[in-house]
């Protein structure tokens, strides 16, 4: 006798005995349908299973349906042996994904056909919007971005927060879907609701390749992002990127540009203890005494902060020891408040007056 021959019920009780029961998501009769499909081998039980009665379309805690799992792991045969069986096309998790997205986003060229053959949605969006495009583009097929290109996928759908497919190829540093998506279209300055360009998530992540040939296509440099009005060379000076930094500049990025608070680049850079870029931008000609809305300068954020060593080096550079900020304080009484010892102690050696 082989197991197509065993009576439903004693399928469940093999199932029962193998699966750990944290993995027992579903109830005793939904196990013997849903389970089984994940294994190419096993076609012969869904079809035997099919005919028990049992819910073609049962969910687990995620929300997901056997066609959801069998399209995910691109199990041809048994989805169209779930479609003969009228399984809901169109079902989606918890998260919003349909067997569709799941599958682009798997790189499932042949199932994605398949799908799409038998009338699936190119355009269902999950719970943050995103479409199939979107999550092919997201996880780098380049294949199947064209697949759905050529089905007639939109090219610029938008995800909750604004971020096109390019947005994410950029920030993914995959180049080649860069190129392809410009090809076909795709708008250089596009912005999430924050005001984030491609170019500026590629500065972001620090893809190197993917900035230089965002500019090489004619990116904006200093397109400023967020509600803090910061550009790719602020993030990157903040972030202590040195490399992108440089790359930024010899690009002609504007290197004392003002965040919607007044930061520079260099008082960015100091607030965060970065010496390289601190170093790099006072080489290029980088405001020394630059200020932000509330009047400290670098030195005085790098105090602080507890930065030492770029305390010294912007006292090397001639940083005014004495400034003081909209609220009277001083590089030294700065450091003081937040009890940076070795910083007080460097600030009086150079002179710093103490208050009384």
């Amino acid at each position: 006798m082989g197991l197509i021959d065993l009576p439903a019920e004693l399928l469940e009780s093999i199932i029962n005995f193998i699966i750990p029961e944290k993995w027992k998501y579903y109830s005793k009769e939904r196990w013997v349908l849903n389970l089984r499909l994940l294994c190419k081998s096993f076609n012969h039980i869904v079809s035997h299973c099919a005919f028990h009665k049992l819910d073609i379309d049962a969910k687990n805690i995620n929300g997901q349906t056997p066609l959801w799992w069998a399209a995910a792991r691109g199990h041809e045969s048994i989805v169209k042996l779930l479609l003969e069986k009228r399984a809901e096309l169109e079902s989606k998790d918890k998260y919003g994904q349909t067997p569709l997205s799941r599958a682009a986003a798997n790189g499932h060229m042949v199932m994605v056909k398949l799908l799409i053959e038998k009338g699936a949605e190119l355009e269902s969006r999950d719970r943050n919007c995103r479409t199939p495009l979107w999550w092919a583009v997201g996880k780098g097929h380049e294949a199947m971005v064209k697949l759905l290109l050529e089905k007639g996928a939109e090219l610029e759908p938008k995800s909750r927060y604004g971020r096109t497919p390019l947005s994410k190829a950029a920030s993914n540093g995959h180049e080649a879907l860069v190129k392809l998506l410009l090809e076909k279209g795709a708008k250089l300055e596009s912005k999430s609701i924050y005001g984030r360009t491609p170019l500026w998530w590629a500065a972001a992540c620090e893809h190197e390749a993917m900035v230089k040939l965002l500019i090489e296509k004619g990116a904006e440099l200093d397109s400023k992002a967020e509600f803090f009005g910061r550009t790719p060379l602020s993030w990157a000076a903040a972030k202590g990127h040195e490399a992108m930094v440089k790359l930024l500049l010899e690009n002609g990025a504007e290197l004392d540009s003002k965040s919607k608070y007044g930061m520079t680049p260099l008082l960015m850079a100091a607030e965060k203890g970065h010496e390289a870029v601190v170093k790099l931008l006072l080489q290029k000609g980088a405001e020394l005494e630059s200020k932000e809305r509330g009047g400290g300068t670098p030195l005085s954020w790098a105090a602080a902060n507890g930065h030492g060593a770029v305390v010294k080096l912007l006292l090397e550079k001639g940083a005014e020891l004495e400034s003081k900020d909209g609220d009277g304080r001083t590089p030294l009484s700065r450091a003081t408040e937040n009890l940076h010892e070795e910083v007080v102690e460097l600030l009086l050696e150079k002179g710093a007056e103490e208050s009384h």
